[in-house]
């Protein structure tokens, strides 16, 4: 279990993007919804997603840079067990901004959360 430090950190955390991720689809007319877990697997794919939402123009030049370049050599190797940092307000918190989120996305006929935010707690 985590620190007392880290545990008001994350209490304080979870609110702040439940309540970002709750006003941008409250308030936004138009809406994209960018899962990073979504642009890890498939890059490309997301950012000509994102490019066309936002009516850039594709440079197909910069497509086979990024073909060239990808990213997962960033990435990393062995996933962490996040769940061990958390105490159980945190994690509880964490749980329900999740569930307000996923459920807010629903509610305006959007993507639904990926899985692993609700497997990593």
């Amino acid at each position: 279990m985590g620190s007392e430090q880290f545990c008001a950190f994350s209490l304080a955390e979870a609110l702040s993007w439940r309540d970002l991720a709750l006003d941008y689809l409250t308030l936004c007319a138009d809406k994209l919804v960018v899962f990073y877990e979504d642009a890890v697997r498939d890059y490309e794919t997301e950012l000509v997603r994102i490019l066309r939402f936002l009516r850039v123009p594709i440079s197909q030049e910069r497509l086979d840079c990024l073909r060239r370049h990808p990213l997962d050599r960033h990435k990393r190797r062995t996933k962490a067990n996040l769940a061990r940092f958390y105490c159980e307000e945190g994690r509880a918190m964490v749980e329900s901004a999740v569930r307000e989120v996923d459920e807010a996305l629903q509610e305006h006929m959007l993507l639904r959360l990926p899985k692993e935010y609700f497997n990593e707690l």
